[in-house]
């Protein structure tokens, strides 16, 4: 069984609420918010004979015109500023995956990108499970060590490299 739902536009005069249920065309006034709901359920309860329980409310609140406005502008620049961080977060992790190819450890990521080496390393793990290829110096010191003595080292992946450069 589906209840009815009915809609109470609570509007605040002086200490009280001023509520008003449009499918009635009937208001009632409550001294808080927390009290409304009741007062609505009894209002509904004189002029219809239904349960009390039987039925839904629905409360909105009838806010000034500014209110309304900067709710309306709050949530605007809420939404940008989400797009926003996720366009930094996407440029961060673009960050330290070009240093990291570059051989940059996560300590001197650290200190160039201004974020704790942790952080660093944490944009570097996400980089790569978003498809990134970042090569770190985890073997680079055998690469170099490799260079000198002009044999090969065993990458990360477990592939062989000459080092003939």
């Amino acid at each position: 069984m589906n209840k009815e739902v009915y809609i109470a536009t609570a509007t605040k005069s002086g200490k009280y609420w001023h509520i008003h249920v449009p499918q009635l065309d009937a208001v009632t006034q409550a001294r808080s918010l927390d009290e409304a709901e009741d007062m609505i359920r009894d209002l509904i309860t004189i002029y219809t004979g239904e349960d009390p329980q039987s039925v839904e409310i629905s409360l909105e609140m009838d806010l000034p015109k500014e209110v309304k406005t900067a709710r309306r502008r709050a949530a605007e620049l809420r939404e940008k500023a989400a797009k926003y961080n996720g366009d930094a977060a996407r440029y961060s992790r673009q960050s330290v995956a070009l240093l990291r190819q570059n051989g940059y450890t996560h300590k001197e990521i650290a200190v160039a990108l201004g974020i704790s080496r942790q952080r660093a390393a944490q944009l570097s793990a996400e980089a790569q499970k978003g498809g990134a290829v970042i090569a770190g110096p985890r073997n680079a010191g055998a690469l170099v060590r490799a260079r000198k003595s002009g044999r090969s080292a065993t990458r990360k992946d477990g592939t062989r490299s000459r080092a003939s450069l």
